[in-house]
């Protein structure tokens, strides 16, 4: 009896202790029969659902939960009836706080023989874990979203293996590889750089911008992109998530911004030289205007044969006079202040014309070679300037030779398309007529090549060169709408491929190939007449008076334009001409004039001037100006004007 009763005891006591690890415990833990029908509740169930023992123990399924979740429950738990074995599902329960989801181990409880009699059902709440994982999940996908939204291209790589970890469609569609492709490669496949991208994943850290990389896509078309990168750690291993950007058309608009500002700096350049062009134009020609002229006065006064060294002496000072000035006449045509007189022209004839002179001219070590295309078009341009342009170019090819080699003249017809100009950098595309000055020399260096055009620029000694050449062919070049290339190697020799726009037939071509050398002998020169000679620069004022008076003329000079203005006022029936000079304090020639013919419309005006960037022979003449006559003046010229408007004057007094 006593084994009996102790033996109840311990049952007893176990069933306590069990009961309350089961009350105790924070999992929901639950028995049902087939029907359904709880037939143990613990008390964290009670808890949970705040309900009362007895309002659950004995209650079938349905008369505890609503319907829709019951059913659910009744299907799982048949699942454990049917198989006789634990089954693990997921199953909600309404709170007051909302639904819940639970996490629930099934199994059977089975009496003698393994009839199964109940149901045992071990809930956990993972609502929580289930909240933090949809947090996590929407994360992902707004992650993914704009992952695959961004531009640019998004690659994620391992910073130690450089192995690809993740990319962005983007980056897909700049690369030209499939997800499957391109997750196989390493950053150091996709760079054309890949020693840089190698060392740049192992030693960047943090965020960095890097400006400029070149990369490959799977064409092997290489491209420049700009990179912002930031290193991180992830599960112990150093991460790279990098957003690369083409800047291909960046790029390009930047070599075009540069193209564009070294055209423009070019320009400016040229604007430059033509301001000082035109500064010291006026003062150099009234300089030259005193040097030429009384040169051919002192020679036509000297005897033929009685002094032939002095004779060859001041045709010496003549000659360097004449280059002087038509340096002058290149600085002006350079500057564009000064227009030449274009005509439809036929290269041809001038160029082989050109290259008699220049053959002449030239050392004997010098040969030419020249062809000639039959049939071109013609062309617009000055025919002096013609002998310009190729006697520039030729000196420059003989000092590049030193004085020895070959120099091939051809004109033909050329086409070029987006070829970049090498004096202005504009680009030059269509058809043209192309004169090209080749030499044998050593060719260009590529500094040289980007600052020969400019004024003044010369690599010869000082006193070999005066850097004008270039920038006079580029000013007559560009005057007509033409453009010049370059092409040089090294020890191989140059080409300068003059480009002249091509005239319609239409337009037909004279050319006038005739020269006049200058004429200084002694000619009976006899003229009648009072002059008035107003110029402010005293050497050009002596010079005129001597000029005149050799002629027969009487001169009054005047080195002020008020005074000229007053004495002209007190006789204006004395004169039989008026010289005026343009450039003058307080009153220009041009103003001077103008108050004179207001006093004598019919007295004829000759303007003179050094420089002039806006008057032209046709605005002059307009005004009632006669003409209009550049300095240096040309003697004999000069004498063929004064004489004409002389005897219209005096046909005009008669009538």
């Amino acid at each position: 009896m006593n084994y009996l009763n102790r033996a109840d005891n311990a049952l007893q006591e176990s069933e306590t202790r069990l009961r309350q690890i089961l009350d105790n415990t924070i999992a929901v833990i639950y028995a049902k029969d087939r029907d359904g029908r709880f037939l143990f509740v613990n008390q964290h169930f009670l808890r949970v659902f705040r309900l009362p023992e007895a309002d659950v123990v004995g209650k079938l399924e349905r008369e505890v939960f609503p319907k829709a979740i019951a059913d659910a429950h009744l299907h799982n738990d048949l699942q454990v009836w049917e198989k006789n074995s634990p089954f693990e599902c997921e199953e909600k329960a309404l709170l007051e706080d909302g639904e819940h989801t639970y996490i629930s181990l099934k199994f059977p409880l089975c009496r003698k023989d393994g009839k199964i009699y109940a149901v045992c059902g071990i809930s956990t709440d993972i609502t929580e874990r289930k909240r933090a994982e949809e947090k996590l999940r929407e994360s992902e996908e707004r992650y993914r979203l704009l992952f695959e939204m961004e531009s640019d291209a998004i690659v994620m790589a391992d910073a130690e293996t450089l192995q690809h970890m993740d990319v962005n469609r983007a980056a897909l569609d700049l690369y030209g590889y499939s997800r499957e492709e391109f997750l196989a490669l390493k950053s150091t496949d996709v760079s054309a750089e890949p020693e840089r991208t190698q060392a740049a994943m192992h030693n960047f850290t943090g965020t960095v911008k890097v400006p400029l990389r070149y990369h490959r896509n799977k064409d092997g078309k290489v491209f420049p992109v700009e990179i912002t990168a930031n290193f991180f750690d992830m599960h112990g291993h150093r991460i790279m998530l990098a957003a690369i950007r083409d800047i291909t058309e960046r790029k390009r608009a930047e070599e075009e911004r540069a193209r564009l500002e070294t055209q423009l700096r070019q320009a400016q350049k040229m604007e430059a030289i033509g301001h000082l062009a035109g500064g010291i134009a006026h003062d150099f020609n009234n300089i030259l205007t005193g040097i030429i002229g009384y040169i051919t006065l002192a020679v036509q006064q000297m005897e033929q044969g009685r002094s032939e060294k002095l004779n060859n002496y001041l045709a010496h000072i003549y000659q360097a006079g004449q280059r002087a000035r038509d340096l002058i006449q290149q600085m002006l045509t350079f500057s564009r202040g000064q227009r030449s007189e274009p005509k439809p022209l036929t290269l041809a004839p001038l160029v082989k014309e050109a290259l008699k002179l220049l053959d002449s001219t030239l050392p004997s070590t010098i040969e030419f070679h020249s062809t000639f295309a039959a049939s071109l078009p013609s062309v617009m341009l000055d025919p002096i300037q013609v002998e310009q342009i190729l006697m520039n170019l030729c000196i420059n090819a003989r000092d590049a030779m030193n004085g020895k080699g070959i120099i091939t003249i051809s004109l033909h017809a050329a086409s070029y398309e987006n070829t970049p100009c090498s004096s202005c950098r504009q680009t030059v595309s269509g058809h043209f007529v192309e004169l090209a000055v080749s030499d044998t020399g050593p060719g260009i260096a590529p500094e040289v090549v980007e600052r020969m055009f400019e004024p003044f620029y010369t690599t010869k000694e000082v006193g070999k060169g005066s850097g004008m050449g270039l920038s006079t062919v580029h000013g007559i070049m560009h005057e007509y709408g033409g453009h010049i290339l370059v092409e040089t190697t090294s020890e191989k020799g140059s080409s300068f491929r003059l480009l002249f726009r091509p005239l319609q037939p239409t337009q037909n071509a004279k050319n006038d190939i005739t020269r006049q050398a200058p004429d200084t002998t002694e000619t009976a020169k006899r003229l009648h007449g009072h002059v008035l000679v107003v110029d402010d620069e005293p050497l050009v004022a002596e010079f005129m008076q001597d000029l005149l008076e050799s002629w027969g003329l009487v001169v009054t000079v005047y080195g002020s334009s008020l005074d000229a203005r007053a004495g002209f006022a007190n006789d204006p029936q004395g004169f039989n001409l008026v010289v005026l000079d343009q450039i003058m304090p307080r009153l220009t020639g041009l103003e001077l004039a103008q108050q004179i013919l207001i006093v004598r419309p019919d007295i004829p005006i000759i303007l003179y001037t050094g420089y002039s960037e806006t008057l032209t022979e046709r605005q002059v003449k307009t005004l009632g100006i006669r003409a209009l006559v550049m300095k240096p003046v040309n003697v004999d010229t000069f004498f063929t004007l004064v004489s004409r408007l002389l005897s219209q004057n005096s046909a005009e007094q008669s009538l």
